[in-house]
Order: structure tokens, then C-alpha cells, then sequence
């Protein structure tokens, strides 16, 4: 089976009446900032007779979600779905995000607790710290770091 025809299976595939529930409020949730989602792009924006980038966006998120419906839709994946997609096609996309969350850590950034986030962020304070001391010693100052 190709990658398109498998990311379409994840669009197509039949939902268990359990899974319903559950599936429905990840989709209320991805309307909801499908148009939050880049509104100075074009292709992006709100109009009546609605966009295909938006469309195909929402595709994207509900693959993602049905691909990994332990973590759901994530407020966030949106714009790094979008800024992915921009620069792609839909199928590239979804498979590249698809990479980043299973094979790259990034399904920790996007955990209930944001365990990935945190780590990220600690690992960016090292960082920081060593390559630019004076700058950390100024974040330090001013409290945007403890």
C-alpha cells in the first residue's frame, strides 16, 4: 500500500461506536482552530463558500487523530500541521507530522502533562546558558528564567 492510499485509509476508516464520542470532540476541537490557524494566508482564510487549504487541513488533523488516537488533537498541532502542509502536499505533511510524533519524541511535547515541552525547554535553558551567557544571566535578571 503507497503512503497516500494509507493516509486516506486513516480518513476512511469506519468508527467504532466507542470511538465515537471520543473522535467527535477531537473534530469539535480542530473546527474550532482550523480558521485560528495562519488567517493572513490566503489559501488559509475564512470564506463561505470555504477554502481547499483549510479542507485539506482538517484532513490532515483527523488522519492524525485517527492515526494516533492516544493523544488526540492537541491545540498547537494545527499550526505545525499548517506551516508543514504550506510547504508540501497534504500526504507529505501528515506523514512528516506522523514522524516527528512517533519516531522524534515530539508525541511527548503534545502529552496531556507536556513532559516533551518541558524537556525541550530545559534542554533550550542549557543551551542558552552555555553559548550565550550573557544573555541568560539577563533572563535570569529580569525572571523569564529561575
Amino acid at each position: 500500500m503507497c503512503i497516500r492510499d494509507r493516509y486516506l485509509s486513516y480518513l476512511e476508516k469506519k468508527l467504532e461506536p466507542s470511538e465515537k464520542e471520543y473522535y467527535e470532540s477531537n473534530l469539535k476541537q480542530i473546527k474550532k482552530d482550523l480558521y485560528r490557524t495562519f488567517p493572513a494566508l490566503k489559501g488559509f482564510q475564512y470564506n463561505t463558500a470555504g477554502t481547499t487549504d483549510i479542507t485539506q487541513l482538517k484532513n490532515i488533523l483527523r488522519a492524525t487523530v485517527r492515526r494516533n488516537p492516544e493523544l488526540g488533537y492537541v491545540q498547537g498541532m494545527n499550526f505545525v500541521l499548517g506551516s508543514l502542509f504550506y510547504h508540501s502536499s497534504e500526504v507529505v505533511a501528515f506523514w512528516v507530522f506522523d514522524i516527528l510524533l512517533n519516531y522524534y519524541g515530539a508525541k511527548k511535547i503534545y502529552s496531556v502533562k507536556l513532559v516533551g515541552l518541558h524537556m525541550h525547554t530545559q534542554i533550550l535553558d542549557l543551551l542558552i546558558e552555555a553559548v550565550y551567557p550573557d544573555v541568560w544571566v539577563k533572563m535570569v535578571l529580569h525572571l523569564i528564567k529561575e
